[in-house]
């Protein structure tokens, strides 16, 4: 009888993880027959064992891609500082799940308002487990190339792990970033494992090379290439999107690198750029719209520049329909053949009432224009975004298009009906 008690367990605890690792949300739970204990002894971070009668929080965590197992639960600490726990995530502890992926039993408390916590491999003996408190691991200052110093409002610090086949490891080391005037400090758990920092600019900037993490060094110095700014003003006619519209095209002619960035509509966009000379122009739907010349980008610099597209420039509205006159929601638009984004609906006021509209920026007189769309898993096709696109060819001006679907062979949708607004 034990036998076969053994065996039931160890199959459904086969199947339930071999399901989590299929990607499969898990089952219901499983009998208490066929859970997983562990047990231990659990000292606080000073050393001592936690007192009996003291609440824990615990839970089992795979630390896989997309997997973070359940709530925590509150395990009461016995005679001693010994635990026990049983949970159904932790039967079948032998079973592999793979290179990188285990599981962890993650341990947890507040003392005198200061987080404690401990993570374990899972097995049956845990042996003792000491709980650890929040620690600076690290701390220095960045600066760029020429040895300025770089604004904590301009820069971040990032922490990752040189054996990036681990998803969890970041858990584990769950490291806080404090930046201040002159420097940062990481905070966090330690963790075993190689990792890396390395800084870079916010929105866009440059980043600088990674370096080994020096655990308890206060000295580190991070270094950010030097840049400067290229401020470019857009001024557009009404109605035109606010942003992924128009974008600057950089082309580095010291580093034969080129860069697209998108500019802020109505207003002015500083882009950091890394020191030197730059040919500037200006895209519309993949066309080039503007040419700004050579500019020099020299050490905390700002050169400005201005793009005028008010006079060469117009905005179609578009409205898509189904065959119910109900507008079709998720439905984007763009100009044939643009690299860039669809444009997504915004709900405005058209002819004195409320319309879902599309605001299309062309500077053709007719236009074809494009909808995306994918195919969901029962077959149909759905507008929004995906690899294959329903073409409308000669749109001339603002516009209602109502579309039905299509019994034709590799054709989704037919035009119904194209009115103007």
């Amino acid at each position: 009888m034990n036998r076969l008690r053994c065996w039931l367990a160890g199959c459904l605890a086969v199947g339930f993880f071999a399901g989590l690792v299929a990607g499969q949300t898990s089952p219901a739970p499983l009998p208490k027959a066929v859970y997983g204990k562990v047990a231990g002894v659990l000292v606080g971070a000073d050393g001592t064992p936690v007192p009996a009668g003291e609440e824990l929080q615990v839970r089992v965590e795979i630390h896989a891609p997309g997997f973070n197992l359940g709530a925590f639960d509150l395990i009461e600490i016995g005679k001693g500082g010994v635990l026990r726990y049983e949970n159904w995530a932790l039967a079948g502890m032998g079973f592999p799940l793979g290179p990188g992926n285990r599981r962890w039993l993650h341990f947890r408390r507040m003392r005198d308002g200061v987080l404690e916590r401990a993570y374990v491999a899972v097995r049956q003996d845990l042996g003792t487990v000491r709980l650890r408190n929040e620690e600076r691991l690290v701390a220095g200052r960045v600066v760029d190339e020429l040895g300025a110093a770089v604004l904590r409002q301009s820069v971040r610090v990032n922490l990752a792990p040189v054996a990036a086949h681990d998803p969890g490891i970041l858990s584990r080391l769950q490291p806080r970033v404090v930046l201040a005037a002159d420097g940062f400090e990481i905070w966090g758990f330690r963790a075993p494992g190689e990792f890396v920092l390395s800084a870079g600019y916010v929105y866009h900037g440059p980043s600088g090379t990674p370096v080994p993490l020096p655990v308890g060094a206060t000295d580190v110095e991070l270094v950010v290439p030097a840049t400067g700014h290229l401020q470019v003003k857009l001024e557009n006619p009404p109605g035109f999107p606010e942003t992924r519209a128009v974008w600057a095209v950089l082309r580095d002619l010291e580093r034969d690198e080129v860069t697209r960035r998108w500019l802020i509509s109505g207003g002015a966009t500083n882009l950091r750029l890394r020191l030197g000379r730059y040919a500037v122009t200006c895209e519309l739907n993949g066309r080039e719209v503007a040419k700004l010349g050579e500019q020099l980008i020299q050490h905390n610099a700002t050169t400005e520049v201005a793009v005028d597209l008010r006079d060469t420039t117009r905005v179609v509205r578009i409205e898509v329909l189904g065959p119910d006159r109900a507008p079709i929601l998720p439905a984007r638009v763009r100009v044939a053949g643009s690299p860039d984004q669809p444009f997504s609906r915004r709900r405005q006021r058209v002819d004195g009432r409320w319309r879902h509209v599309i605001a299309l920026p062309v500077q053709r007189d007719v236009v074809d224009i494009e909808l995306p769309y994918y195919v969901d898993p029962a077959g149909k096709p759905q507008l929004g975004v995906g690899p294959m696109k329903f073409v409308v060819r000669g749109v001339a001006g603002d516009c209602t298009l109502v579309l039905q679907r299509s019994a034709a062979a590799g054709e989704p949708w037919t035009l119904a009906e194209e009115r103007p607004k």
